[in-house]
This record gives structure tokens, sequence and C-alpha cells, in this order.
């Protein structure tokens, strides 16, 4: 009777630990859902006050590259477009980094190539840099 009664109490000891640990995940998954819902809102806020200018035609003159490959002569970043230094930075680049060309384009005068470099995850390895950023070479 004594062994039951103590395997009992240990069946409710091993319930209330599951209970307990599991209420305290559903707690910290009700605080990360508030905090996406604050940050959702903010961000629905930001956008209906977006001023929504009809931006200017964009006119890209592609050319195939002279050259196959390249080295950053100073840091730099990598843009997802070649449109401006506004366009979304995916990486950034140091000094002296080894870049193969893939392609080029003209845009506002500034010549902009589509590189690709090794990294050491395989994620935004390839985007674009403006000419003045690289020292081209065939190699």
């Amino acid at each position: 009777m004594i062994v039951i009664a103590i395997l009992f109490l240990i069946l409710i000891a091993v319930g209330l630990y599951f209970y307990s640990t599991l209420n305290n995940k559903l707690y910290d998954q009700k605080k990360q859902i508030l905090m996406l819902q604050h940050e959702n809102d903010n961000l629905r806020y930001k956008l209906k006050n977006f001023n929504h200018k009809n931006p200017k035609s964009i006119i890209i003159k592609y050319t195939a590259p002279i050259y196959n490959s390249g080295i950053t002569i100073r840091q730099c970043n990598v843009y997802l477009a070649p449109i401006d230094t506004n366009s979304n930075i995916i990486n950034s680049l140091k000094q002296n980094t080894r870049v193969l060309i893939q392609d080029s384009a003209i845009i506002d005068n500034i010549k902009w190539f589509r590189v690709y470099f090794n990294s050491e995850s395989e994620t935004n390895n390839k985007g674009w840099i403006p000419e003045s950023n690289v020292k081209a070479s065939n190699i």
C-alpha cells in the first residue's frame, strides 16, 4: 500500500512538472504573439501613412561584362538591385574580396556589376555593386 502511495505521489509530481513546463511555454508564446501584434500594428500604421509617390521611370541598359572577375578596392555593400544606393543591402564585402562578375548594367550613367562571391554561408552571396568599388580583370 505504501508503494502505491509513493508511486501515486511520484505520478502527481511528474504531472505537475509537465503542467508547469507547458504552462511556461504557453505564457512565452502568448507574450511573443502580443509583441508580434504590436509590431504588425506599427508596420500597418507606417504603411497607411506612407507617401505613395509615382516612382520615376527606370531605364536599365544591360551590357555584356568585359571582365569576368575583380577585387573590391574598398569595403562596400552588396545591393539587391542596381537601382541606387537606397536599394536593400543584402551583404557587405571587405576590401580585397574576390568577386566573379556575372552581368553588368548602366543606370543613370552609373555602371553596376552583378557579382558572385564566396561567403561562409551560401546565403546572400550574389548581388549588385557599383563599378567604382571593383578593380575588374579577366582571370
